[in-house]
């Protein structure tokens, strides 16, 4: 589904990204580990049109994508979450997610209306529609997040550190929001600090430090590697 080659992301003479190759297949769900400033979320921002890469090729569903804007990628099927909570703090929970239909996903304000609907009780925010998004909870911001991003129809989900601040209850709600639309032949890529959370869910996992992947496999070898274990899980608590 996606098709990363020889991606680059200078800025200067710092190299954020440097010739990455990386596959995604339709229907799994990869997990992307990672030092803070391995460029993690530079990775995503390159992939959603927020920065046009130095060098290299991304392919989208067989289509070269590397120089359309970010809504048009929006639209063609790649939704994405923050890492920190973006909702419209004035807004409904409502109309935080029928706006994303509507702008993300393209529909009509009916047909938003409807999906809006149906991504909330998916979600489980169906009881928060009237509330204010500034109003809401860390779980229910996420919750939020995620809805948002659904709300626009994506066959490409990108997750950025999504469990992060959560306890392993509200993990574990994430992770049944994310086994459905798994279910619903939703492609997703994680970065994610959470490891038990990511372990649960990833059928691959890929390892990036200094602007490279240094790893990519099942989740079992991959953590098992001593380069991972010096670079990564030896950097984290």
């Amino acid at each position: 589904m996606l098709n990363l080659t020889g991606l680059s992301l200078h800025f200067g003479a710092l190299r954020v990204l440097d010739g990455l190759d990386l596959a995604v297949e339709r229907g799994e769900v990869l997990g992307v580990l990672g030092p803070n400033g391995a460029g993690k979320t530079t990775l995503f921002n390159v992939i959603t049109g927020v920065h046009r890469p130095t060098a290299g090729e991304i392919r989208f569903d067989g289509r070269a994508i590397g120089r359309r804007r970010s809504w048009h990628r929006c639209r063609a099927g790649i939704g994405r979450t923050f890492q920190v909570p973006k909702p419209f703090t004035g807004m409904t929970v409502f109309d935080n997610v029928l706006t994303a239909a509507v702008h993300g996903g393209g529909l009509s304000f009916r047909g938003a209306s409807n999906r809006a609907g149906e991504t909330l009780a998916l979600t489980g925010l169906a009881n928060r529609t009237d509330r204010l998004a500034g109003d809401l909870s860390l779980l229910d911001l996420k919750r939020l997040e995620l809805a948002k991003a659904v709300a626009c129809g994506p066959q490409l989900l990108l997750l950025d550190e999504i469990a992060g601040g959560l306890t392993d209850h509200e993990c574990g709600v994430l992770l049944d929001i994310l086994k459905v639309l798994r279910n619903r032949d939703i492609t997703i890529v994680w970065i994610e600090h959470v490891l038990h959370a990511l372990k649960s869910a990833a059928t691959r996992l890929a390892v990036l430090h200094g602007g490279r992947f240094i790893a990519d496999g099942s989740p079992e070898a991959v953590l098992a590697d001593p380069k991972v274990q010096e670079v990564y899980l030896g950097a984290v608590d």
